[in-house]
């Protein structure tokens, strides 16, 4: 995510439909309780890591915290081509982004490290977890910060452990991909890391995009965070690509991954079930 969203492409609107069924009262306030005691529950359980627990550890913290917001939110991810690499060895996940909830999803589905803005490690509750979950902040403004966060990221990858990260470098409206900067994949070039493409769109039950809580352009992220609450169900579909090493220059490998991820969007509009279900565990309830 980025304060400096691009407005929405001109791009056919989707047909009209009904409004989506709202939460009703009793579960809202439910829905939001839930939420603030896995959100205490996670930060609490962070703070007691020591500096040197390793960043598996982390990740698969981070992971149980991620599949008991998404059922709260009312999230459902639903994947497609499920990826497996290598054993033993760090891969990237590339992916459009379209909001905060793309976290919560590729967080809910893999034990992984996230590439963010700096501005994130000032936000309240959610700066110490990303902190303490191994994010790597970058100051894309700043051309020197870039060779430090590569530098942690060739770190982080050779020691066995997955990342995500989201090269169009801000959030847009979930129909277009922006254009892949390159600067960050210099790490999975250097060790021939695999990496895998993955193409994110939230959607209804019955196919149709949902734009309410895409952010991008002039919206405000709290717009976004209660349409998203507000909802009673939010598919996301998540479509992943073949995994291959990174080999190639950076510039034309971000061009090709660009592509790839474009090529993953859904091409039907029937959703194959989730595999993530109201009774995913609790993160507040379990060790």
């Amino acid at each position: 995510m980025n304060p400096s969203r691009p407005a929405p492409s001109p791009s056919s609107p989707e047909p009209s439909l009904p409004p989506a069924e709202p939460i009703p009262p009793h579960l809202l306030l439910r829905r939001a309780l839930g939420i603030a005691t896995h959100l205490a529950a996670g930060l609490a359980r962070f703070r007691l890591l020591s500096r040197h627990t390793p960043l598996t550890e982390r990740a698969a913290l981070l992971q149980r915290l991620c599949r008991a917001l998404v059922c709260e939110f009312g999230i459902e991810p639903v994947p497609t081509g499920f990826p497996s690499p290598p054993a033993g060895r760090g891969s990237l996940l590339v992916a459009n982004h379209v909001g905060f909830t793309d976290i919560l999803v590729l967080g809910s589905l893999h034990p992984i490290v996230f590439v963010s803005k700096a501005d994130v490690a000032r936000w309240p509750i959610i700066g110490p977890i990303a902190k303490a979950a191994g994010t790597l902040f970058v100051q894309r403004e700043k051309r020197g910060d870039v060779a430090r966060v590569n530098q942690a990221l060739a770190q982080t990858l050779a020691s066995g452990v997955h990342i995500a990260l989201f090269p169009e470098g801000t959030s847009s409206d979930g129909e277009t991909v922006l254009p892949f900067q390159p600067s960050l994949l210099q790490p999975a070039i250097d060790l021939a890391a695999p990496i895998t493409p993955v193409h994110l769109r939230y959607h209804e039950s019955s196919g149709a995009r949902i734009d309410e809580i895409a952010y991008f352009g002039d919206r405000l992220l709290a717009d976004c965070l209660r349409a998203l609450i507000l909802r009673r169900q939010t598919l996301c579909s998540v479509r992943y690509g073949n995994t291959t090493p990174a080999e190639t220059p950076r510039k034309p490998l971000a061009l090709r991954l660009r592509e790839e991820v474009l090529s993953l969007a859904p091409r039907d509009q029937t959703p194959p079930p989730s595999i993530l279900s109201k009774s995913t565990a609790r993160f507040a309830g379990n060790p």
